[in-house]
């Protein structure tokens, strides 16, 4: 392949980047299988041009599907083009399952925490319920009803990836289901003046970021709850990024909770393993 820059790359190879896969199919009507990692490190044992299974990461705040670079060597996969820090391939199958996907156009990186990642891009293919209070992932052809604002609530899709809103006191919050994040929640540093806090924002941990490195953030409490449809989050621990240029909440959150989401009208239904209401830790 031709070792060249992001900026040379033509419109086509980007078109096909952001679509994921060329096609998919679903064998039956739904399938399910088990999420194995762990409830803040949520991974699929998935096969890779019939070799594996590798332990994949479910990221819905990555919008393109990443293999570490050896898995893509053992797995025959094919280098598109050649770049310093990520490369830009094409599996021929990728299996979850039921649920098959071919043609995948995605890049790689020489060192990840996990075999690789599953983009919101590919996992938009069907409907699906990620179940984490049962461990359990389904890809299904469900569709969801008209979002009333509880259970049922519409997202939409910024960078190719699902963003909801969220209210605390009298602000509201576009915020991305970020599953491959451990934490509960993340926002800009830019929002450190415009929210309210329990106390001021204090010095809080490193975090390392495949795109961005490692940065230290801040950490604090927002002073009232966040309500998420009809479940209230009292007082969560939020970080504050200076490399964050969206907000998210992370799967330290998310794991409260089965969402079932219906990527054909952008609709997620939110059922909250602990009631309607959810004290952070």
């Amino acid at each position: 392949a031709a070792s060249v820059g992001a900026q040379t790359l033509d419109s086509a190879l980007i078109a096909a980047i952001r679509r994921g896969p060329s096609a998919a199919t679903l064998r039956g009507e739904s399938s399910t299988v088990a999420i194995v990692g762990s409830p803040t490190l949520p991974l699929l044992e998935t096969r890779i041009n019939g070799r594996g299974p590798y332990r994949l990461l479910v990221d819905l705040g990555s919008n393109v599907t990443l293999l570490r670079r050896d898995v893509v060597d053992a797995t025959l996969s094919t280098v598109l083009v050649d770049r310093p820090t990520s490369d830009i391939i094409r599996i021929d199958s990728l299996v979850i399952g039921g649920a098959v996907f071919t043609g995948v156009t995605g890049g790689s990186y020489d060192e990840l925490d996990v075999d690789g990642v599953l983009g919101y891009n590919l996992l938009r293919a069907f409907s699906f319920t990620m179940d984490y209070p049962e461990m359990r992932f389904s890809f299904h052809r469900d569709s969801l009803p008209t979002p009333n604002g509880r259970e049922v609530l519409q997202y939409e899709l910024i960078g190719r990836m699902p963003f909801v809103r969220a209210v605390t006191g009298s602000d509201t919050l576009l915020l991305n289901f970020d599953t491959g994040a451990a934490e509960w929640m993340t926002v800009q540093l830019a929002w450190k003046d415009s929210l309210r806090w329990e106390a001021a924002p204090s010095a809080g941990p490193t975090v390392t970021n495949n795109q961005t490195g490692t940065v230290r953030v801040l950490v604090a409490r927002l002073a009232g709850p966040l309500q998420l449809g009809d479940v209230v989050i009292e007082r969560p621990r939020v970080y504050l990024n200076p490399d964050a240029d969206s907000a998210w909440l992370g799967s330290g959150l998310l794991r409260h909770f089965r969402m079932t989401f219906d990527t054909g009208r952008c609709r997620v239904k939110l059922v909250s393993a602990s009631g309607h209401t959810l004290k952070a830790q």
